[in-house]
Order: structure tokens, then C-alpha cells, then sequence
């Protein structure tokens, strides 16, 4: 009976133990967390071509002793530090990379895999075109090509053949007064300078068709009528029938005022609601697809939108208030000038008037001393009449 009780005892015990020794081995992988591997390079678009630099950081979040690079799961190197680097890039360092650390003779999982694919040739420049694609024959036309890369050669070639060089980034090619002879298809690339180390050139560009195309000018005019809101009513037609045709509003301050895209019809009406008070010069133009680009035409005549400004309304009623006020003030100056100069004219009266106005004053002094006297004698009899009573 005790063999039989011994045996459990020592299956159950064992088991214990194996436990424990699970879980302090899982515990211990536990501690070590997955790295991640993080590639850095100054390319942009991380595009890393030959002759670069590329940085690998092991980034992890618990301690270690040393890190582990493998690539195509083979180890090419170990060191304290959680970064490695790899210079002068070849063809050959293209490869599936990951990494992994140690810490205590206990290893951690290797982290995901980083593609890393080293280029022989640098990515295309961007080629764009203004206006755009399809000109008018006359108008100029700008082709530029540009990329992040720094110290570059560019080319332009046109219909396959190379005809501009230069080392600018951006570079632009400025054509004045397109003609026939400027219609074909462009495209650009760029090389490493002949004083870098490396010598890389890029891909080709894209292909840009330039076509010069004439189209002739449309009509526009004005029509307005009353309202509540005085909207103004612009009629433009363009001189092609039954082709889908794309019109567009100008204005000769903001641009593009309205579009109507894509109709079958060669006449369509603008409408311009409460329009501001100052005077505005509209155009119209209209395009049509050629192939996979549209064509535009030359500009209709302006047509002129006449409104009220009433700031420059005010400012000219100011002036004019001013200058009625210049003119009064004028009229009155010489006005009081003339009264001086009348006074200070008049003559002087001759002798004879002159005696005729002393004896007068005289004669009117003796007749008023007269009259005095005259009154002093009734007062002088009325007394002594009194005293005979």
C-alpha cells in the first residue's frame, strides 16, 4: 500500500518541478521583447541607391548585452551598440534584414524582416508643362523638371535627342512664341555631377506631347435686366458646332470667375449675381479636347460691367464742396477789394461847393441863434405882462 501512495507522490512532485522550471524558463524569454528594426537613410522616399550610407536601429525595451544583424537569416555581425551602419552601399547589401539581442545568455526573437533594395539608378525627375500641353501658337511655354536629389546634372531631350544641359534644380525650359517647330514629345533625367564618387544617372522621365493648336477667339456681350438683386447676364459663343465644348468666365482681378464644363452647345449664359460697385472687365474662352488634353482658344473681347463706386462718389461730392467754398471765399476777397478801391477813388468836392456847404452850415447857425433869441424875449414880455397885473 505505501509503494503504491509512494508513486503518485513523486509523478505529482515531478510534475511540479517541470512547472516551475516552464514557467521560469518562459518568464526569462519573456523579459526579452521583440525588437524592431528600423532602417534610417536620408534619401528621399528612403530610396537608397549604390555608393550611399544606410543606419539600423534595434530598437527594444528591456536591457542587453549585445545585438545581433543577420541578413537572409545569416549573422554579419554583433556589438554593444543597438545600431549598426553600412557604407558605400553595393548591389550585393540588397537583402531581407533583421535583428536581435542577448542579455544574460538569453536571446530575444528576431524582429520582422526590413527589405532593403539598394538601386543602380536614381527614380525619375518630375517634368511638368505651363500653361499646358496644347498652346496657342505664339504663347510661351515652360517645360521644368525637378527632384529631391541634391548635386545633379540635368538633360532635356526632345523626340529622343538630347538638347539642353544644365545644373539647376529645378531646371526650366522657357520657350517664347511656340511655334510648328516646337510641337514633340519631352523628357528629361539627371546624373551625379562628374566631381561625385559615385557616377549614377536616373531614370527617364516621363514623356510630355507639346502640340501647338489655334483656336479662334469666341464672342461675348452683356445683357442685363432689373431685379431686386441687378444680376448681369454674359453670353459667350464659341465658333464650333456639335463638339462638347468647356467654357470659362474671366475677370481681369480675380481669375477665373465660372466654369461650364463639357456641353454640347457652342453658346452658353454667364449669370453674375449682385455684382460689386466698380467697374469690371470680363472675358470669355472656350476649350476643346484634343486627345487626352484640352485646347484653349484666345480670349473674347472685354466686355465692361459699369457700376457705382460710391466711395469715389463721396470723395468727388467732398471736392466739389471744397471748391465752391474756394470760389465764395474768392468772390468776397475781391468783392470787399473793389468797395476799397471805390471809396479811396471818389474825388474831393470843388472850392465853390465847398463855401456853398460853409455858408449853409453858417446860415443855420445864425437862424437856430435867431430863434433862440426870439424865444428868450416872449418869455421876457410874458414876465412883465404878469407884473403889470
Amino acid at each position: 500500500m505505501s509503494v503504491r501512495k509512494t508513486r503518485p507522490t513523486m509523478f505529482f512532485l515531478r510534475t511540479i518541478i517541470s512547472c516551475i522550471l516552464l514557467v521560469k524558463e518562459t518568464g526569462a524569454v519573456d523579459q526579452l521583447n521583440k525588437p524592431y528594426l528600423e532602417v534610417l537613410t536620408s534619401y528621399p522616399d528612403d530610396v537608397i541607391v549604390i555608393g550611399g550610407k544606410v543606419r539600423l536601429h534595434c530598437k527594444n525595451r528591456t536591457k542587453a548585452e549585445t545585438f545581433y544583424l543577420t541578413k537572409d537569416q545569416n549573422d554579419i555581425g554583433s556589438q554593444n551598440n543597438s545600431e549598426f551602419s553600412i557604407v558605400d552601399l553595393k548591389l550585393s547589401d540588397s537583402g531581407l534584414y533583421s535583428c536581435r539581442y542577448s542579455w544574460n545568455n538569453v536571446f530575444s526573437e528576431p524582429s520582422e524582416h526590413q527589405d532593403i533594395y539598394v538601386h543602380d539608378k536614381y527614380p525619375p525627375p518630375q517634368i511638368t508643362v505651363k500653361p499646358r500641353k496644347i498652346v496657342r501658337p505664339g504663347e510661351d511655354i515652360t517645360i521644368t523638371c525637378a527632384t529631391p536629389y541634391s548635386n545633379m546634372q540635368f538633360t532635356f531631350y526632345k523626340n529622343g535627342q538630347s538638347f539642353k544641359v544644365s545644373n539647376d534644380n529645378p531646371f526650366s525650359y522657357f520657350k517664347r512664341n511656340a511655334g510648328e517647330e516646337d510641337v514633340g514629345q519631352y523628357a528629361c533625367d539627371f546624373r551625379t555631377k562628374s566631381d561625385s564618387k559615385a557616377q549614377i544617372q536616373s531614370y527617364l522621365s516621363d514623356y510630355i506631347t507639346i502640340k501647338v493648336k489655334g483656336l479662334d477667339s469666341p464672342s461675348a456681350w452683356l445683357e442685363k435686366y432689373g431685379g431686386e438683386n441687378q444680376t448681369v447676364k454674359i453670353i459667350c459663343q464659341a465658333p464650333v458646332t456639335s463638339k462638347m465644348v468647356w467654357f470659362q468666365l474671366l475677370n481681369s482681378s480675380e481669375g477665373i470667375v465660372e466654369e461650364i464644363d463639357g456641353v454640347f452647345e457652342n453658346q452658353v449664359t454667364f449669370n453674375i449675381a449682385s455684382p460689386d460697385h466698380t467697374q469690371k472687365q470680363y472675358y470669355c474662352v472656350y476649350a476643346m479636347r484634343i486627345g487626352n488634353n484640352l485646347a484653349f482658344s484666345a480670349i473674347s473681347k472685354p466686355v465692361f460691367i459699369w457700376g457705382v463706386d460710391y466711395t469715389t462718389v463721396n470723395i468727388i461730392r467732398l471736392l466739389i464742396s471744397a471748391l465752391v467754398l474756394i470760389l465764395l471765399g474768392v468772390i468776397l476777397v475781391i468783392h470787399f477789394n473793389i468797395f476799397q478801391k471805390t471809396e479811396e477813388s471818389l474825388p474831393e468836392l470843388p472850392p465853390a461847393r465847398r463855401n456853398q456847404a460853409e455858408q449853409s452850415e453858417y446860415t443855420e447857425m445864425v437862424i437856430m441863434k435867431t430863434e433862440h433869441v426870439m424865444e428868450d424875449n416872449e418869455i421876457s414880455s410874458a414876465g412883465d405882462n404878469i407884473e403889470e397885473l
